[in-house]
């Protein structure tokens, strides 16, 4: 349940326990980290304001440490924020804007706040208005000019993926309301607050793979609006208004070479998005060398699925990226795990098979020390993207190689750890993707796996198989409007259930949720004969601390949390426990 903060985040006293003595301690501390710690143990009391303004004192303090950021959003990443001063506000516009950290945990309190706005229900009211179309002016009317002029819901349209049914209606409303209005005039219709809006909104769509609905409408529109687009026969405003109106339903890219942009920030930073880094990451992937063709038809299927449509397309990397060498990471992800064997402590072999954008990889090759990380993938689109991301920020530890993981066999190098996280399941054998990573792995090395569960993804292949059967299909028009579908229904129904799930607001995670090429899902005694099959050791799930409680509550204090034949029985009882995926260590023999 996430946590509310009405009001002003009505003040908590800090409690005397473990905050205050780490108050006590701070002079054995590093300051930030001190402050970030007395912070989230503050609001694991329940004392929110205090641990706000803690990080705020910390931002003015120390204002490029990206732990205090990460902190910022650590705290707030599970609050439903209804208000924040000036203040918050401002650090939330500087977190976002330096883009240096994962931002999409903020997606949710950020969406509170737009829809705490004022004029939030009058302009909710007409997207949802079904009796007729509203004109602009009656958006404007109702308010839209005081979310137009929010500097933090621009920059959080401009960052992060939204996933909110509420204001995904109210922005397609709104996006269509801009189309009609720009048919009537096919000049420009919106005044410089109203542009800044627009090309925000355009970022935003670029963000989500232009997933929300288009009417019928809307696409008869589209071509003159790109001809339009293209004119150089216009005033450089009309022109501005054309280009971040056609970039709200596809990338500027599409457009071709036109020469000279109009100069406006707001249209700057599209032409960044959508031509200027979209080029480079085309350039880079042609450089990236291959191992091997791929020929397995399952892996051709799952390829093309990603190459046109790369993602996520993060914008930072999660967490402060400490230096953490790998036997701290797994104590931090698996705290009570024990391997069966010594684990490296020195420069380390890393890879990540099926590392989609680079993130994870960018990461490691950052956070942990003497590494040296290699990312493979199908997708050449999506590497592309990796390595533009790598060069960005400085990973000269990540090295990324386009291949298909069934070819890995041909490497003469070795791994002290192999993560592949979402991906074997897509296989069309996934037991044979896992031995051939573990052929990969040094003696005693380790790897982290995640795997579909049947049973926590009961509801959402039910939910695919209905869907198949009402014709809808994994192409971008048809996967739009089976959206449009599944958001104008309940959303406790099976189907309508779909829009409470992350994976259903950016179009290639809501086809990876119901539209996927090829999808495997297993139960944890499939799991475990597959380890013994490949003489690999299990180590330990990464769960909450709450679910290892209820564990050892159904089986014992002193429950063996490595027995994969009890986790069975515990899901069972608890099926959503592993509704993500089973995220598992495994070890190679010594």
């Amino acid at each position: 349940m996430r946590a509310s903060v009405a009001g002003e985040m009505v003040r908590t006293e800090a409690r005397s326990g473990a905050a205050a003595q780490l108050k006590a301690d701070v002079a054995e501390l590093d300051l930030v980290e001190a402050q970030c710690t007395i912070a989230a143990t503050l609001k694991s009391e329940g004392a929110l304001t205090e641990a706000v303004l803690h990080l705020q004192a910390a931002l003015r303090a120390w204002p490029g440490d990206r732990r205090v950021r990460a902190a910022v959003i650590d705290c707030l990443g599970d609050l439903q924020l209804t208000h924040a001063a000036n203040a918050l506000r401002s650090d939330l516009v500087g977190i976002l804007e330096s883009a240096d950290l994962d931002l999409q945990p903020l997606a949710y309190p950020l969406a509170c706040l737009a829809r705490a706005c004022p004029a939030f229900a009058a302009l909710e009211a007409l997207a949802t208005d079904g009796s007729a179309e509203r004109s602009l002016a009656d958006w404007v009317e109702a308010g839209l000019g005081e979310l137009a002029s929010d500097r933090l819901f621009l920059a959080t349209l401009e960052t992060v993926v939204l996933r909110d049914r509420a204001l995904e209606q109210l922005l397609t409303a709104l996006r269509r309301a801009l189309l009609r209005k720009w048919s009537c005039c096919c000049r420009a219709i919106i005044d410089e607050q109203l542009l800044s809006l627009l090309c925000a909104l355009a970022r935003q769509c670029f963000l989500d793979e232009y997933a929300w609905f288009v009417s019928e409408e809307e696409a008869g529109l589209l071509p003159s609006l790109a001809e339009r687009a293209q004119s150089a026969d216009i005033g450089e405003g009309d022109r501005a208004v054309n280009l971040a109106l056609f970039a709200c339903y596809a990338p500027l890219i599409g457009l071709g070479d036109l020469g000279a942009w109009p100069r406006h920030e707001g249209i700057a930073g599209l032409v960044k998005q959508q031509v200027r880094d979209v080029e480079v990451e085309r350039r880079l992937a042609l450089a990236i060398p291959s191992a091997g063709n791929i020929r397995d038809p399952v892996s051709k299927l799952v390829r093309d699925q990603y190459e046109n449509n790369p993602y996520p397309r993060w914008l930072g990397c999660g967490g402060a990226l400490e230096a953490e060498r790998v036997a701290d990471m797994l104590q931090r992800l698996v705290p009570e795990a024990v391997p069966a064997h010594r684990l490296p402590n020195g420069p380390i072999e890393i890879l990540c098979a099926g590392c989609g954008t680079g993130q994870q990889v960018i990461e490691k090759a950052l956070a942990i020390p003497d590494a040296h990380v290699l990312g493979v993938d199908l997708s050449l689109g999506s590497l592309g993207y990796a390595k533009r991301r790598a060069l960005d920020l400085g990973a000269v530890a990540a090295e990324f190689l386009h291949a298909d993981i069934l070819n890995l066999g041909r490497l003469e190098r070795r791994f002290d750890l192999i993560e592949s996280i979402g991906v074997l399941h897509h296989l069309a054998e996934p037991k044979e993707g896992l031995r051939s990573l573990s052929a990969l792995l040094k003696p005693g090395g380790l790897m982290r796996i995640g795997l579909y569960s049947r049973k926590a993804r009961a509801g959402i292949a039910s939910a695919q198989a209905l869907l198949r059967n009402q014709g809808y299909r994994a192409t971008p028009e048809s996967m739009r409007a089976c959206r449009r579908h599944l958001l104008d229904l309940p959303p406790d129904s099976t189907l309508g259930s779909m829009t409470r799930i992350v994976d259903f607001y950016s179009l290639s995670e809501f086809r990876d949720l119901l539209f996927h090429a090829n999808e495997h899902r297993f139960s944890l005694l499939e799991v475990a004969a597959m380890i013994a099959e490949l003489g690999l050791t299990f180590i330990g799930f990464e769960l909450p601390a709450e679910v290892v409680r209820e564990y050892r509550q159904l089986f014992g204090g002193a429950a063996d949390l490595r027995c994969l034949e009890c986790w069975d029985r515990f899901e069972e009882a608890h099926p959503d426990t592993f509704l993500g995926l089973y995220r598992f260590w495994l070890q190679a023999p010594g």
